[in-house]
């Protein structure tokens, strides 16, 4: 394994990255939308030339991983190839059967079209099966040969039967995920792992946890606004976060109350987490400055 230096500007590169997971996950919900809108008018055409700048735009964000993988375990890099030389495949596989369906200059016949969206689904999965091989390849522990074997077993059942359709459903959430590992990414695991175990704020956590779920088990029987534990979980989550929705309101005296008391606390619990965090964010940046 290497031990080079991260790339110059990694920061703007990932920031690219995360752009262009939005762009394809922005075209997978339009695509979507699109479709189903026409299956209510009996066509089932899709429009595959969006399809296609998914898979241009994934490539194109793999050759970016790439370029961060630079130093990193070599597997890396081959993987992130092999995610980037299979989109540029299934790119080209729709376009060619855009092409046909269009009837412009090249023409396929609708067998052949259809064998055309099948490889792109079977090279997806290989993909997503491949890179999961790497990962317990790279890491070699138990933990992650465990849960790599499980991921690998969820795509193929997921996948066995997969169309189109729920293929972008799943390239979807995949961007939705890596938005998520990317947004964050910069939050020091280590130093947080120590402000839980030293501000007993996990304790904290699942007290206000504990009351939520308490108070949700007891608003349906209370409110009539109020019907089921969803609800009752969502109003108490907006008034613990007094981010205050309104789709909810306790009208009883009772409930008021309850109301008030989950209110209070939650205003005391965000507020003692967030300065114990801060403080000790403060902290720890202090410790580091005097050690250097």
């Amino acid at each position: 394994m290497s031990t080079q230096k991260a790339p110059k500007h990694a920061t703007l590169f990932n920031a690219l990255d995360g752009l262009l997971s939005l762009v394809v996950l922005a075209l997978a919900g339009y695509y979507i939308e699109y479709f189903y809108s026409v299956i209510e008018k009996g066509n089932a055409n899709g429009k595959w030339g969006l399809v296609a700048l998914m898979f241009l735009g994934m490539a194109l964000a793999q050759g970016i991983r790439i370029y961060l993988a630079q130093g990193k375990h070599r597997l890396d890099v081959l993987r992130h190839t092999v995610y980037a030389v299979v989109f540029l495949v299934c790119a080209g596989l729709i376009l060619l059967s855009r092409q046909s369906a269009d009837n412009a200059v090249l023409t396929i016949d609708a067998y052949t079209r259809d064998i055309h969206f099948r490889i792109v689904a079977w090279l997806y999965e290989a993909s997503l099966v491949f890179s999961r091989v790497l990962t317990i390849l790279r890491d070699r522990t138990r933990r992650s040969t465990l849960i790599n074997v499980a991921l690998i077993a969820v795509i193929v059942v997921l996948m066995w039967q997969m169309e189109m359709i729920s293929m972008i459903l799943f390239i979807a959430w995949q961007c939705v995920a890596h938005v998520g590992t990317i947004a964050f990414a910069r939050i020091d695991m280590p130093t947080l792992k120590k402000i839980v175990r030293k501000t007993y704020a996990a304790e904290i956590l699942f007290g206000i946890v504990l009351l939520i779920v308490a108070f949700s088990l007891v608003f349906p029987y209370l409110e009539e606004g109020i019907t089921t534990f969803n609800d009752a979980l969502w109003y108490c989550f907006a008034i613990v976060t007094t981010i205050g929705f309104g789709d909810y309101s306790a009208v009883t005296p009772l409930g008021r109350l309850l109301s008030v008391i989950l209110g209070v606390y939650g205003i005391i619990v965000v507020a003692l987490i967030t300065s114990i965090i801060v403080n000790f964010y403060g902290e720890m940046k202090s410790v580091d400055d005097d050690d250097k």
